[in-house]
């Protein structure tokens, strides 16, 4: 009957062996990923002549020391409202459709450009003029979009108890 193994015998690599292994394997990956590593170290050799690495590597220095800056700014009351605005702001427009805030800012651009024509024309806005234009198609939609607005805007407040 078979004796049952009492100990395993690992085969042992002695440390220059285990050497020899990793530089043939790192020899293997250069091989592999030539094209790509010559640019990353193009890209590392511009960060150098530039400045950057020598930057980075005293943020990662100096990081508990920014942290404290950023902590300390961050706690005072102006900067807190202005991140409350913001997370506000990006709530409303991601509530709003792009397309919509596409067309809006196309026509936004083009009012500001038709303003400013008018303005360089010099000539004074009579009130007939004033009269006539309202009936004009392109300023009845933006009146009538103007309205809207204001309306909404109202109800709003009107809802919040202001």
């Amino acid at each position: 009957m078979a004796q049952p193994i009492q100990a395993v015998e690992r085969p042992t690599i002695s440390e220059e062996q285990s050497v020899v292994e990793a530089l043939r394997q790192l020899q293997t990956e250069v091989a592999r990923h030539g094209q790509a590593l010559a640019a990353a170290l193009t890209v590392l050799e511009d960060m150098q002549r530039s400045g950057l690495l020598d930057l980075a590597h005293g943020l990662f220095g100096a990081k508990q020391q920014i942290a404290e800056i950023v902590l300390e700014q961050v706690r005072k009351p102006g900067v807190l409202g202005a991140i409350q605005n913001a997370m506000a702001f990006i709530e409303l427009v991601g509530g709003l459709d792009p397309q919509v805030v596409r067309t809006l800012t196309q026509a936004l651009a083009a009012g500001v450009g038709e303003g400013q024509r008018r303005i360089a024309g010099g000539r004074k806005v009579s009130f007939l003029e004033l009269a006539r234009t309202l009936s004009k198609p392109d300023v009845n939609r933006a009146v009538a979009f103007l309205l809207g607005t204001l309306e909404g805007i109202g109800r709003e407040l009107n809802v919040e108890g202001q």
